[in-house]
C-alpha cells in the first residue's frame, strides 16, 4: 500500500477511534484529511488492500448510524423532558382531550 494508502488506513482507524470515544467535534477535521487523502490514493492498491480499507470504512460506517441514531434517541428523550416540564396531554372520563400543568411550586422542597 503506498504512503496514501497507510495514511488513510490509520486515518480510519484514529476516526473508529474518536467514534467510539464520541469524540463527535473532531470528525470533521478527520473528513477533511480523509478527503485530501482519497485525492492522492494510489491508484494500483491491490485488492486485499482495498478490502481492508472497505472493511474499516464500513465499520466506521455503520459507528457512524449508530451515533446518529444516540442522538436522535437523545434529542428525542430532551425533548420529552422539556414537554412534561410544562405538563402533559391526558384524557377525561368523557374522552376530551385535557392540559394537565404541572405545578413547579408545589414540586419544590426546602431543607
Amino acid at each position: 500500500m503506498g504512503d496514501a494508502g497507510h495514511a488513510l488506513e490509520r486515518l480510519l482507524e484514529d476516526e473508529r477511534k474518536l467514534l467510539l470515544a464520541g469524540k463527535m467535534r473532531e470528525l470533521e477535521a478527520v473528513a477533511q484529511e480523509k478527503r485530501k487523502l482519497f485525492d492522492n490514493l494510489d491508484v494500483g492498491l491491490s485488492k486485499p488492500q482495498l478490502d481492508i480499507l472497505r472493511q474499516k470504512s464500513k465499520i466506521n460506517h455503520r459507528l457512524y448510524r449508530s451515533a446518529l441514531e444516540g442522538l436522535k434517541a437523545a434529542s428525542a428523550r430532551i425533548a420529552a423532558v422539556r414537554e412534561a416540564q410544562n405538563g402533559f396531554a391526558t384524557y377525561t372520563r368523557d374522552g376530551q382531550s385535557a392540559q394537565l400543568i404541572v405545578n413547579r411550586a408545589a414540586r419544590s422542597t426546602t431543607a
